[in-house]
C-alpha cells in the first residue's frame, strides 16, 4: 500500500536511522489471509492523518462496510471524497460524532449499523477523551 508523498521523509529530526512510509509485507492489508471481505469496520476519528491510514488500510482489506465517524464534517467529508473509488469492494460511510458525547456517539453507531444492515465487527477506537484524568476502566462512559 502506497502512503501518500508527505509521508516519505520525516516532518522532524528523527531519532531513528531509517523511516519507513509503507507497510511491511507482513501487515501488507493486501495480504489474502488478512482479507476483511464482507467485514464491517468502524473507525472513530477516522480523518486525520493516523485515521485516514487506517481507513486506506481497512479498505485495502476489503472491508464490505467502512463507517467513518469524525467530529467536523469538513475533515470527514475531504476523508471521504479521497476513498471514493479506491477500493470498489468497500462501501465508505461517513458520520459525524463527538467522542466526548455520549448521545453523539449512539446516534453515529445507529446511523452507521442501519447502512451496514449487520452488526460492526471490528472498532478501531482513533479517537479519545476524558473529562477527568484516572484509569479508563473506571470511567463514566458518559
Amino acid at each position: 500500500m502506497k502512503l501518500p508523498e508527505q509521508w516519505a521523509t520525516p516532518p522532524f529530526p528523527a531519532p531513528v536511522k531509517s523511516w519507513h512510509a509503507d507497510a511491511y509485507p507482513a501487515i501488507d492489508p493486501s495480504r489474502p489471509e488478512l482479507s476483511l471481505k464482507g467485514r464491517s469496520v468502524v473507525v472513530s476519528g477516522g480523518g486525520g492523518t493516523i485515521g485516514f491510514a487506517t481507513v486506506r488500510a481497512l479498505g485495502t482489506a476489503g472491508a464490505g462496510h467502512l463507517g467513518i465517524a469524525r467530529r467536523t464534517p469538513k475533515t470527514l467529508n475531504e476523508t471521504t471524497s479521497k476513498l471514493k473509488g479506491q477500493d470498489p469492494g468497500t462501501k465508505p460511510v461517513a458520520v459525524t460524532g463527538d467522542i466526548s458525547s455520549f448521545s453523539s456517539l449512539e446516534y453515529a453507531f445507529k446511523q452507521i449499523r442501519q447502512q451496514a444492515d449487520n452488526p460492526v465487527d471490528i472498532l478501531v477506537h482513533n479517537d479519545g477523551h476524558l473529562a477527568s484524568l484516572g484509569p479508563i476502566a473506571s470511567t463514566e462512559p458518559e
